[in-house]
């Protein structure tokens, strides 16, 4: 453990407390108190600066203190189970745009996430965007400020003066530009080490989705036209991929999302969800949807749509973290008045489903919601 270098979490305020007691943090839930040897505790916490080596820091407080470098290895090992401080493999100064990223990796480190590990984790993964209108712009900005080093954004759409009062990346300046490129300009602004992809592509084939979505590590599908075929398309390319696909829809009430995965057993997919809701009523609501021809004003305000694009992303980074990996075969509800997500629909893979199944049935149902391959 020598060559190893720990860090104190910044977030943790240390402060003398009561006489002779040392209290740790000023968190309602997460507070530390130490009761004796105050001095001790405080030379250990400031000589942990992710600068020192844990041989450095032994020599340090061996000169100081009659103390066994085995009791100082066991308090430091206690302070990292506690997620107090991070073990560094190298010093906090000879780590890449640390600075850039030190509130991240102090969040991290403190949640027992990850810190500097689960940077270069994100910063390796790609994730591509389908949509980037209202969900998938703040999405794809809230990704790239959490660490994602690679973003792939997707949509044939420009800036309408009606998009402006609910997304916020876009101005009236932007109005007749794409939407995917006013959003890599925006994500740039903020976090120029993400590299940013773009493609002016509206998707109607499974087979276009393909070509878009492959090397991703993850697919949001932030696209909501046409209803269930977009999902559809989606889906039946992520599966082919084996990438692990998210699927999020707004209402003016509420939002819901879905994750499926397919490279784990027994995890259903957006055409199982479908199947287990067939029915004669259920094919002739799609149908509605599918044939309407009046017109529809996307009635939601920018609040609900923040609410919605921070609940996805904190969900899958939860996920992503294992911190609640418990998302599968669930829709799930966020109320938009009462701040509270609901599990909405339990579902299970199923065998008839057209896309993970082994036993495709003939209903309806996929002539009604046909996709072209």
């Amino acid at each position: 453990m020598d060559n190893y270098f720990p860090k104190w979490n910044q977030d943790r305020i240390v402060y003398q407390w009561k006489n002779d007691r040392l209290r740790i943090g000023a968190d309602d839930v997460d507070v530390l108190e130490i009761t004796g040897y105050s001095d001790f505790w405080s030379d250990l916490i400031s000589c942990c600066n992710g600068i020192n080596s844990f041989e450095e820091i032994k020599d340090l407080l061996r000169k100081k203190y009659d103390i066994s470098e085995n009791i100082i290895e066991k308090y430091i090992s206690k302070f990292s189970d506690r997620n107090l401080l991070e073990i560094l493999d190298r010093p906090v100064n000879q780590i890449d745009h640390y600075l850039i990223n030190e509130s991240l990796e102090t969040y991290y480190s403190s949640e027992g996430i990850g810190g500097i590990k689960l940077l270069e984790k994100l910063s390796n993964l790609k994730v591509t965007i389908l949509g980037c209108g209202a969900g998938g712009s703040h999405i794809a900005l809230q990704l790239a400020q959490l660490g994602v080093g690679r973003l792939h954004l997707v949509d044939d759409d420009i800036v309408k003066e009606n998009n402006i009062n609910r997304q916020s990346m876009f101005t009236f300046n932007d109005i007749g530009k794409y939407k995917v490129d006013c959003v890599k300009d925006c994500i740039l602004k903020r976090n120029y080490q993400c590299v940013v992809t773009k493609r002016k592509l509206k998707m109607s084939t499974v087979d276009a989705v393909k070509k878009e979505i492959s090397e991703s590590d993850w697919v949001f599908c932030c696209m909501d036209e046409p209803p269930y075929i977009a999902q559809r398309l989606v889906n039946r390319a992520c599966y082919l991929f084996n990438i692990p696909s998210i699927y999020c829809f707004s209402q003016r009430s509420a939002g819901k999302l879905l994750f499926c995965n397919p490279n784990i057993q027994n995890i259903g997919c957006v055409d199982c969800l479908l199947y287990e809701q067939d029915s004669d009523n259920f094919q002739n609501l799609v149908k509605k949807f599918l044939n309407y021809d009046g017109k529809l004003i996307t009635a939601n305000i920018l609040t609900n749509i923040l609410l919605l694009s921070s609940w996805v992303v904190k969900k899958w980074l939860d996920c992503v973290t294992e911190k609640n990996s418990n998302v599968w075969n669930t829709l799930f509800r966020f109320d938009f008045y009462s701040f509270r997500e609901d599990e909405f629909k339990h579902f299970s893979k199923q065998s008839h489903c057209p896309t993970c199944g082994h036993d495709f049935n003939k209903s309806k149902l996929w002539e009604i919601l046909k996709i072209d391959e």
